[in-house]
């Protein structure tokens, strides 16, 4: 998993370009993007940006790229900071959206993600 989005993509993008073309398929077969839901959700001109670059990305190279992205929200958080990020005051995940897509996919819930991150921020503020 590529734990990011523009920035893995790119790192993506050189992985292909450097590979034969009948090569390609095969490495994003093993390749997933992780992103988060805030990530997935900017737009530009209209459209996801980050959807529409793997759009881009995809047809530029012939290969379907696997994107997903993490249902983990902060607008029922009661930290402020948590309520301040949903509302994208703060822009980096530092790959926060790829671990919390995994814990997803390996059967946490939303609702214990969120949870879990109210109680980090309670710890952290009592240093």
């Amino acid at each position: 998993m590529l734990a990011g989005g523009s920035q893995m993509l790119a790192v993506l993008a050189l992985a292909l370009r450097a590979l034969p073309r009948v090569d390609r398929s095969a490495l994003t077969a093993e390749v997933i993007l992780g992103t988060t839901a805030w990530l997935a959700a900017e737009s530009l001109a209209g459209r996801p940006a980050l959807a529409d670059l793997v759009t881009r990305l995809e047809r530029a190279l012939a290969v379907e790229i696997l994107a997903l992205h993490s249902g983990l929200r902060f607008h029922t958080s009661r930290h402020q900071a948590w309520r301040d990020y949903e509302r994208g005051y703060v822009k980096e995940g530092v790959g926060a959206g790829a671990l919390a897509l995994l814990a997803q996919l390996r059967g946490c819930s939303l609702e214990l993600l969120r949870r879990d991150c109210d109680q980090a921020l309670d710890a952290l503020q009592r240093l």
